[in-house]
C-alpha cells in the first residue's frame, strides 16, 4: 500500500523492557517558561559562556487546571551530559533518553546519541538513531520532537515500524499519545493476515 497512510494503532502490548526511574519531579514548582521562536538544535562543541554538566535529568509539565489532582509530568529527559548557554533555556544534550508519560497507558521510551530541551519553545529534539519503544511497536527514526503544548511527537523525517513480522515505513509521523494515535504519511508495508485476524 502506498500514497498516504493512515493508522490508529493502540500503543499498547507487550512490554519492552522497564522504564528507566527517575528522581520524582517538583510538581508544586513548574520551570520558568517564556516565549520564543528558537529551534532547539544539539550542539557538540562547546561555546563560550557555557555550563557543561553530567547526569541531567529536565521535565516538562501540563499546566491545565486538575482541581487539585497531581498528575504525571508530559516527558522526563535524561541525558549523560548536557551543555547550557549562560542566560540560556537551550540545553544541548548527549546520550540522551526521553520518557512520554501517558495518564492511564504504558508510557513510551525514546533513546537518541543527541538531543535538545528547550523551556522557552516547550520542546524537546532527539536526534542520531533515535529508536522509540511503544508498547509492542518499535520505531526507527532520525529526529523525534516533542511538543508539550501540542502535547504531540512528530518527526518529518523517514521511519520504520515494527511490530513481530508487521513493518511500515513512512515519510513522517505524529504521535498524539493520550489518543492512543500514532499517524503514518507516505507509508508502505506489509503485515500478515495474523496480525489482522479477529
Amino acid at each position: 500500500m502506498r500514497g498516504a497512510l493512515l493508522m490508529a494503532l493502540l500503543l499498547v502490548g507487550a512490554g519492552c523492557g522497564q522504564t528507566p526511574e527517575a528522581p520524582p519531579p517538583d510538581s508544586a514548582s513548574p520551570p520558568s517558561l517564556e516565549s520564543g521562536e528558537q529551534l532547539a538544535v544539539a550542539r557538540s562543541e562547546p561555546v563560550e559562556n557555557e555550563m557543561l554538566l553530567s547526569g541531567v535529568n529536565l521535565w516538562m509539565h501540563d499546566y491545565t487546571p486538575t482541581a487539585g489532582q497531581l498528575r504525571k509530568p508530559t516527558i522526563w529527559v535524561h541525558a549523560e551530559s548536557g551543555r547550557l548557554a549562560e542566560d540560556s533555556q537551550l540545553w544541548s544534550l548527549q546520550d540522551t533518553r526521553a520518557v512520554i508519560y501517558r495518564e492511564n497507558d504504558e508510557d513510551l521510551t525514546a533513546d537518541a546519541a543527541q538531543g535538545a530541551f528547550d523551556q522557552t519553545d516547550e520542546t524537546a529534539v532527539l536526534t542520531g538513531d533515535v529508536t522509540l519503544l511503544a508498547g509492542s511497536l518499535e520505531v526507527a527514526l532520525e529526529k523525534l520532537k516533542w511538543d508539550n503544548v501540542a502535547g504531540v511527537a512528530t518527526s518529518d523525517r523517514p521511519v520504520r515500524v515494527t511490530s513481530g513480522e508487521m513493518w511500515l515505513t513512512g515519510e513522517a509521523m505524529w504521535i498524539r499519545p493520550d489518543e492512543n494515535l500514532l499517524q503514518i504519511e507516505g507509508g508502505s508495508g506489509a503485515m500478515p493476515f495474523a496480525e489482522v485476524a479477529p
